[in-house]
């Protein structure tokens, strides 16, 4: 009597059996796992997919990592799990590149304020006044042509320097939310900072894609509220939302109980605003000097 043939396994259809990636052979219609080069079935080679897809599909699914799970990016860095996500330093800067292209078409300004803000809304106006005195004493300029040429000195210096930030958020991290005995490497307080600030840049954009048309329609309208109004309205939204976010992220890249973490996340969010208006004043020196 002959053996009975091994029933061959049932095909699946569409995408329900597809792999970790969603790849079905396209001959047998076996699933394949993420890295897996030829079908198992078959023999089938898998086609990569067209580069701009596969990158599409990289930034999309960091995008939403980023936003949706908090601190996953961070966590899957520290475990070695890095190549489905783009890199933090490249999502950071592209993010950044965005940011400050976002604020040239709303008017909306965290890091690059006008001058007139520079002189009479900020702790320090008292002090930037002064420093204006001397140097147009120094080197007499039209206010006009010296404003034109701050701001456009001024947009530079932010884009190139707002990284600076990134070593102050590692170091507040490490000493805010590492727990004794945790073995957290440096890297990791480092990447969460990169994340934690493209995060910032990204909740920032779309504040500022709701606010500006609030303000064109409020403008319309005959009624006074001024682009700096509207940024402190975005700064106290801000704050909360990077307050919420931090408290969650930490729970997956750090730890502890919800209390130390809550108490970790508000300290670290005053040390990250405290550290922005030292980034502005920093800002309006070197501008004033150089222009």
């Amino acid at each position: 009597m002959s053996p009975t043939p091994p029933v061959p396994p049932s095909k699946p259809s569409g995408a329900a059996g597809a792999g970790e990636d969603g790849w079905i052979c396209p001959s047998c219609l076996t699933p394949g796992g993420a890295s897996t080069r030829y079908c198992s079935a078959c023999g089938e080679r898998r086609l990569p997919l067209p580069g701009w897809r596969s990158a599409a599909a990289r930034w999309w699914r960091t995008l939403r990592a980023l936003v949706l799970e908090p601190g996953r990016l961070t966590a899957d860095d520290a475990a070695g799990r890095r190549q489905p996500w783009i890199a933090p330093l490249s999502l950071f800067l592209t993010i950044n590149l965005v940011f400050f292209f976002g604020q040239a078409l709303t008017g909306l300004n965290v890091l690059s304020i006008p001058l007139d803000t520079h002189l009479h809304r900020q702790a320090y106006s008292a002090q930037a006044l002064r420093q204006l005195a001397q140097r147009l004493a120094r080197r007499p300029l039209d206010r006009a042509r010296f404003e034109d040429r701050f701001q456009l000195q001024q947009e530079t210096l932010s884009k190139a320097t707002v990284i600076a930030m990134v070593p102050l958020a590692a170091l507040a991290s490490r000493v805010l939310f590492r727990r004794r005995g945790s073995g957290v490497a440096w890297r990791t307080d480092f990447v969460h900072a990169l994340h934690f600030y493209a995060f910032m840049l990204l909740f920032m954009m779309s504040l500022f894609a709701l606010l500006a048309p609030a303000l064109l329609g409020l403008k319309a309208l005959g009624h006074p509220l001024t682009p700096a109004a509207l940024d402190d309205v975005a700064s106290t939204i801000e704050a909360g939302g990077i307050v919420a976010y931090q408290f969650v992220a930490s729970a997956r890249v750090y730890g502890g109980p919800a209390w130390r973490r809550l108490i970790a996340a508000c300290t670290f969010v005053a040390v990250v605003l405290g550290a922005l208006y030292l980034h502005r004043w920093a800002i309006f020196s070197v501008t004033t000097w150089v222009v």
